[in-house]
């Protein structure tokens, strides 16, 4: 399955961090609403670094494994303070 690595900048002001927590929304939670929406894929997103509450980022780089052929910015993203996302295609490791 290909990986695809993501450069995601965000505003995380409404953000409970990075990692998916009962108390609020988080980044990657928001990142996998998304890729859902454009994809129809349940995925995991991993994050090459985690961030506290209300942390901004300006190029945070995560990877999720799609079966899709590819992944884009879409109006799936504009109801999130998310705004860029940059995708980059790899090929399978397995």
């Amino acid at each position: 399955m290909p990986r695809f690595r993501m450069t995601v900048e965000y505003d995380g002001s409404t953000y409970v961090g990075w990692q998916i927590q009962d108390n609020g929304a988080s980044v990657q939670g928001a990142l996998q609403k998304a890729i859902l929406s454009l994809t129809g894929e349940t995925v995991s997103v991993r994050g090459a670094g985690r961030t506290d509450s209300g942390v901004h980022a300006l190029g945070q780089v995560v990877h999720a494994d799609l079966r899709a052929s590819g992944c884009r910015t879409s109006c799936a993203m504009r109801s999130t303070p998310i705004c860029r996302w940059r995708t980059r295609r790899f090929p399978s490791s397995r």
